[in-house]
């Protein structure tokens, strides 16, 4: 994608990029088993196990562990000394520590296992308010510029809601945009910024686009309600070089399965929990589950290639376990899946700085090479430490809404230790997030940078979809 900056933003000389908005994990209320009780099976010993072995992933494989971001789709602010390290803690007023994510990305940085490669500098065109390349802002009634055409919520007093639930939302005139290659997309470029857009722009057949394919796809508390995408009245008019297109502001509009209008743009409400949010956007149940066992199948590839045992092999090792566990969960049962789970972990942790890790994460499209996904897959990114365990950050979810080329748009959420009652619905703070695959260093992966922020982790993004 292209990025453009007004003077509004400084440039790659004058500041570090911090990134998405304050980062995700995983947090459980407490182990529950929806309606699959094994005999002889306590769940509240299945907890305390799981607790005791430090084990958050052994729930959800043995189909017990409904996600709950309870405190936070992992947004758990740190305090102190932890929150100068970007360790997790539970502080909602420290946080500085959410920009921390990819401050390796403008002026380079370690990778994780290869102290020698730094990351590449990403390079930005600028385009100050008034030159000739800066979009033509207007409405299909008039070709005069908005002091309120860019919609963001921000925070205010260290929250996006105020104490009756309403969202804080700034409005500016002119911003810094990020514009795909095709110049059919662009969104406001939050990037430098607490801001989080709440519109995004594009040309009539990419909407239509992404309507059709969301269409049907789309359904919220599994097949209610139906989500689409509407063009308002204001407008950019894009032109590069040769290239000009117009493209038009893009707001959610949630509808009941009887067509009846239930919220519109701001007045949408949706779950804060990131993967109940993506969900919702794209229709793709079990993400929770799903992602566990897609990141310890890419472990089981990388493994494979990595050492004389095969990918096979290391799968079966996680299945025999899951296996044991799910028929009887004794103590030994569910530590020996704790103990495959950290076996691997720990065993690809080591071969990171292996001279084939890097082209092998390439060739299997993981994290900032994942392939340009389609609308309605799903990004995954998640981290476990060495014990498998989360540490109070696991996974986060963004479902995509729109594409073009290697470029996409996203329409994600996460819980913010806000009421407890719009976790799950009810929630405005969700917001649209442009990210790209052709250029590692706007990937997903790069953007949200669990590796720079935890290398003691195991991080992967994957995609889920196709």
């Amino acid at each position: 994608m292209r990025r453009h900056r007004t003077e509004l933003t400084p440039g790659p000389e004058e500041h570090r990029r911090p990134g998405p908005p304050p980062s995700p994990d995983s947090r459980r209320d407490e182990a529950r088993m929806p309606g699959r009780d094994a005999p002889g099976n306590d769940p509240a010993q299945v907890v305390a196990l799981q607790r005791t072995v430090g084990n958050r992933a052994v729930g959800r494989s043995i189909g017990w562990d409904q996600h709950e971001h309870g405190a936070g789709c992992g947004h758990v602010t740190p305090t102190g000394t932890e929150a100068r390290r970007g360790a997790d803690g539970g502080d909602r007023h420290a946080l500085a520590h959410e920009l921390t994510h990819a401050v390796q990305q403008r002026l380079g940085s370690p990778v994780a296992g290869r102290d020698d490669a730094p990351t590449p500098i990403q390079r930005y065109l600028t385009v100050a308010p008034g030159a000739a390349e800066y979009p033509q802002l207007g409405t299909a009634e008039s070709d005069t510029p908005n002091p309120n055409f860019f919609p963001a919520q921000v925070p205010v007093d260290d929250s996006y809601v105020g104490p009756d639930g309403s969202l804080h939302v700034e409005y500016l005139g002119q911003a810094p945009l990020r514009i795909s290659d095709k110049l059919d997309l662009a969104i406001e470029d939050t990037g430098g910024s607490w801001r989080q857009a709440k519109t995004f722009f594009a040309t009539e057949r990419r909407i239509a686009e992404a309507n059709a394919n969301l269409k049907g796809r789309v359904r919220f508390e599994a097949g209610s309600d139906y989500l689409e995408l509407r063009r308002t009245r204001r407008f950019l008019k894009v032109k590069i070089g040769e290239q000009e297109q117009t493209l038009w502001q893009v707001e959610p509009v949630r509808y009941s399965v009887g067509g009846v209008e239930m919220g519109r743009g701001l007045d949408v409400r949706l779950a804060q929990r990131c993967n109940e949010m993506a969900t919702a956007v794209t229709n793709r149940q079990g993400l929770a589950v799903e992602g566990e066992e897609r990141y310890f199948d890419a472990i089981a590839r990388l493994l494979g290639a990595l050492t004389p045992t095969s990918a096979a092999a290391y799968r079966q090792q996680v299945q025999a376990a899951k296996a044991a566990a799910s028929r009887d969960a004794s103590a030994a049962n569910v530590s020996a899946l704790s103990a495959v789970y950290a076996a691997q972990i720990g065993a690809v942790m080591d071969l990171r700085a292996d001279e084939r890790f890097p082209d092998l994460v390439s060739r299997f499209g993981l994290n900032a090479f994942t392939p340009p996904p389609q609308i309605g897959d799903v990004l995954m990114i998640k981290s476990l430490e060495r014990d498998a365990s989360s540490g109070e950050l696991d996974f986060h979810f963004a479902g995509v809404v729109a594409r073009s080329g290697t470029d996409y748009v996203t329409m994600e959420n996460f819980a913010r230790h806000e009421s407890t009652a719009t976790l799950s619905s009810g929630d405005p703070q969700w917001y649209f997030q442009m990210y790209g695959t052709a250029d590692p260093e706007q990937s997903f992966h790069r953007e949200w940078d669990w590796e720079g922020r935890f290398p003691g982790r195991f991080t992967l993004t994957i995609r889920l979809g196709g």
